[in-house]
């Protein structure tokens, strides 16, 4: 592409995603709006309830008070005290961090895939090619009364003429959110309708196979909606952890690479998150601990780790205080370490193993599915074989082979999705073989044909037939002729062949040797020349019969015509017989030909007919150039007819008079 059309398009993208971001803030408007409105009806009931709450739990402390001891006041505390108090409130405030939670996966549910492709009207998948060879995962996750359900949507991205197409996810009630609006309207139906606690909320989803509770640091705002404050009461810091662990951290650390549930094929990783600035961060592999390194001013840390152990691997890292004591730990992360080494069980040549110079190969390997790369060398050649994905495990491709005679060996080089690369080496073999032509000659002889003779050298038993090709322009041939097996043209230690009939003017032609099953091989004779003058031209050429028609010319037979022909002496005409072929049946000197109707049949009959024009030196018009066939009724169609119309006009005569109820 040009540098003005590289900047129009890169203008145009720059559009769209304006375009979408737009669309995306308008969305954001509404959704703000939309939630405003759910506080708004939330604090108008919670308001409410909070009145009768309070009204209940003032008659019951009245009720249960046995006696009128006072309780002895609180000591008020000092004004260092109080700083002291409100320093702590800040620095959780300022600290507060959701500690690296990650996104559930819910690998136990049911789950459904969408596969998504581009819906821009502009976008064909059949000029396309894929942008990314893995599509992007999107999660949506659907609330259905007792059963969930997690849409995986893989969306596919395709370039096209310079412009990138991605299919698009249903939208979700919120943004970036993996909840759709069905699972919202559940959670608030069984919060706001059905009046159930959040901790029974929790229990009755994990009770269905959905887990809310999550590794992380969470916030829990209290609200007095009827206290003299008007709003937020208290903000407390909830921190949930692993099953099994009652231990609660101290301060936030996050291991952001590498993510849970992935897959390595290197003992060496780099492991980086974030924590408290300027702090000691210990990292731990399988429970030991295997390197110790340092956050900077922004709280950033990394560090490499080696010697994975085949399979899984869990990872914690640890923060530390001044005394080295340790005041907070990630959540695990798990690795898996894949050793495996991508391999072919087989690679074979689909024609066989041995080929004509120049010849197409196509190559079948069977091995480990889904492969990124797959590719097969011979020499300096090679070609990439791609799955079939209707069989995973099983790769295709064609390579060209060498120009040069001789025996090949076929290797493969591999590469797994995780990048581990291998080599196999000699998987299969094959051999070239070539022949070349000499002594080609074309000359016109005095029984006015072009005789072609030719010599090849090797002869190979391989080669069987010949195809002569020629037309009126040098490298373009229109008309061809296959010979005989070459066992029957050979004369005189060389191979003869003879074309009537050629009209007159220079032509060009060359010589292709053919295979068994007279396929076309890489070998081929030099171009020649040859000119037929007007006394070597033939006698007469005619073209094809035109305006065969059909006229019924009485009720016992009926007359095919035709358009005559200038230099036809006489024509021939043919029928199908029972075996779907066309034989001929009579040759005629006019342009017309009557056919008789069975009498005796007894039902209805079309038999199909053709003509062809003959020269006067008898040769006929190209091979095989006929007339289009015509259908011509064989059986009595006109009597049966009739017989029919004065059957159905007694049957009303006799309904009329009564004979007939």
């Amino acid at each position: 592409m040009k540098k003005d059309e590289v900047i129009e398009l890169l203008k145009e993208q720059i559009k769209e995603l304006r375009d979408d971001n737009n669309r995306l803030l308008d969305q954001i408007d509404d959704l703000i709006k939309e939630v405003s409105s759910l506080k708004e009806a939330l604090l108008q009931k919670g308001e409410s309830l909070g009145k009768q709450q309070r009204l209940t739990k003032g008659i019951a402390k009245l009720v249960s008070n046995t006696s009128e001891q006072q309780q002895a006041p609180q000591p008020a505390m000092s004004e260092e005290e109080r700083q002291k108090r409100e320093a702590e409130k800040a620095d959780k405030r300022k600290a507060r961090k959701n500690n690296g939670a990650k996104r559930d996966m819910h690998y136990e549910m049911e789950e459904e895939e969408h596969v998504v492709y581009p819906d821009d009207p502009d976008f064909d998948i059949n000029k396309a090619r894929l942008f990314t060879t893995v599509p992007r995962i999107c999660v949506r996750y659907e609330c259905v009364p007792m059963r969930f359900i997690k849409h995986v949507y893989k969306i596919h991205t395709y370039t096209q003429e310079g412009r990138l197409f991605e299919g698009k996810t249903p939208a979700s009630a919120f943004l970036n959110s993996s909840y759709d609006g069905s699972f919202i309207a559940g959670l608030m139906e069984l919060r706001y309708i059905q009046s159930l606690p959040v901790e029974r909320i929790i229990n009755y989803f994990e009770s269905h196979g959905f887990t809310l509770k999550k590794p992380g640091k969470y916030e829990l705002v209290i609200f007095e909606l009827d206290g003299p404050n008007g709003g937020i009461e208290k903000v407390v810091e909830v921190t949930a952890v692993p099953k099994g662990d009652t231990t609660p951290t101290k301060a936030d650390i996050v291991i952001k690479e590498p993510t849970t549930n992935t897959t390595v094929s290197t003992k060496t990783i780099l492991v980086s998150g974030t924590s408290k600035p300027t702090s000691s961060v210990n990292i731990k592999l399988n429970g030991t601990k295997v390197k110790t390194t340092q956050t900077d001013k922004d709280g950033v840390f990394s560090a490499d780790i080696g010697d994975l152990k085949p399979d899984e691997n869990l990872i914690v890292a640890e923060v530390l205080d001044g005394t080295g004591a340790v005041v907070g730990t990630s959540a695990p992360v798990t690795i898996k370490f894949n050793t495996e080494v991508p391999k072919l069980t087989s690679l074979t040549i689909k024609e066989g193993d041995e080929f004509f110079v120049g010849s197409s190969i196509t190559f079948v390997g069977v091995g480990d599915p889904s492969l990124k790369v797959v590719q097969v060398k011979v020499g300096d050649k090679s070609a990439q074989l791609l799955e079939d994905k209707t069989k995973l495990g099983t790769y295709t491709g064609v390579l060209k082979t060498s120009d040069f005679e001789g025996e090949f060996k076929a290797s493969v080089a591999l590469e797994s999705q995780l990048g581990v690369k291998a080599e196999q080496k000699d998987m299969a073999k094959f051999r070239t073989i070539s022949a070349k032509f000499e002594n080609v000659k074309v000359e016109t002889t005095k029984e006015k044909k072009v005789k072609f003779t030719w010599d090849l050298k090797p002869d190979l038993d391989q080669i069987r037939y010949f195809k002569i090709k020629y037309g009126t322009e040098p490298g373009k041939y229109t008309k061809e002729v296959v010979t005989y097996e070459k066992t029957e043209i050979k004369e005189e230690n060389k191979y003869t062949w003879y074309i009537p009939n050629i009209p007159v003017g220079e032509y060009f032609s060359t010589i292709i040797a053919l295979d068994k099953d007279k396929k076309e091989t890489s070998i081929d004779s030099d171009e020649q020349t040859f000119t037929i003058a007007l006394d070597a031209a033939p006698t007469c050429f005619i073209e094809k019969v035109s305006g065969i028609r059909v006229d019924k010319a009485s009720e016992t037979y009926s007359i095919i015509r035709w358009d005559k022909l200038k230099d036809a002496t006489s024509y021939q005409v043919f029928k199908r017989d029972a075996s779907g072929e066309f034989a001929m049946i009579d040759e005629i000197t006019t342009n017309q030909f009557r056919i008789n109707i069975d009498m005796s049949a007894r039902e209805v009959t079309y038999e199909d007919f053709r003509v062809r024009g003959v020269c006067k030196n008898g040769s006929y018009v190209g091979q095989g150039d006929f007339s289009d066939s015509v259908a011509v009724p064989t059986g009595p169609e006109m009597i049966i007819f009739f017989a029919l119309f004065i059957a159905s006009g007694i049957a009303f005569i006799l309904v009329r008079r009564g004979y007939i109820n």
